[in-house]
């Protein structure tokens, strides 16, 4: 793990699920670990109706906010938001990742384990960074 993403060796990172293929990062974000979630011209995988079929950061603003989500400044935790961060890298969408409550963040790592992480211990040249953060008030599912 550590070769794909140096900084969780110096950020640090702990495992919190098994492997599976049931799911992606898009999908953890959303809160759904039943569905591989992506934008996917050949409709192999969900993604919700009426959205680019593209890796674009317009198109996951939009699928977020149809969620309740809105765009943020704020990368720090705040009582009574969930948040979200959407990381790109050469202009496309590569990796989303959600705050925990605690203010680390959970990502799960394609078919791979969910590890809960530093904002920044993912950024690099697998996923790139994040480019922008987004929030919504608290839901019960969430809490």
């Amino acid at each position: 793990m550590h070769r794909l993403f140096p900084r969780l060796a110096f950020e640090g990172y702990r495992i919190t699920s098994p492997q599976t293929w049931n799911y992606n990062c898009i999908a953890w974000a959303a809160g759904d670990d039943q569905r591989w979630w992506w934008p996917d011209p050949g409709l192999v995988a969900y993604w919700p109706d009426g959205l680019p079929l593209e890796a674009s950061l317009s198109a996951f603003v939009q699928m977020f906010e149809r969620l309740g989500y809105a765009c943020t400044d704020s990368r720090e935790h705040e009582i009574g938001f969930d948040k979200v961060a959407i990381f790109v890298l050469d202009g496309a969408v590569t990796h989303a990742a959600r705050q925990l409550p605690s203010g680390k963040w959970s990502s799960k790592l394609g078919p791979n384990h969910d590890i809960e992480h530093t904002i920044t211990g993912l950024d690099g040249h697998r996923y790139g960074a994040v480019a922008q953060v987004m929030k919504r008030p608290m839901t019960a599912m969430s809490q």
